[in-house]
């Protein structure tokens, strides 16, 4: 029992020691264009990042491969709009592909 308390008292302070995020699981670019000056404004105000999150859902039967151009183009569309020089914050991206969400 007191190896959970440690591990855990562990964790917390791994996480501490990373500074603050705002993770922003978005469905699309439009969601993530309204939803992105919030989150960053959340983050900011901890001098924090800002962790958008996208899944691509690839069709049963379709490679994971034919989803690049989806994936290639959300993360285009955010890097845009993040390094536009509206945002005071740091702002990562992740492109998951997935076949059900």
């Amino acid at each position: 029992m007191m190896d959970d308390l440690d591990q855990t008292e562990d964790q917390e302070r791994n996480w501490s020691s990373q500074g603050y995020r705002v993770l922003l699981p978005v469905v699309g670019i439009e969601d993530t264009k309204v939803l992105l000056p919030l989150a960053a404004a959340l983050a900011a105000d901890r001098q924090g990042q800002v962790i958008v999150l996208h899944v691509v859902c690839a069709p049963e039967g379709q490679p994971f491969s034919e989803s690049t151009t989806e994936v290639r183009r959300f993360r285009e569309a955010i890097d845009h709009f993040s390094t536009s020089g509206l945002l005071a914050t740091r702002v990562r991206t992740k492109v998951r592909v997935a076949r059900d969400v």
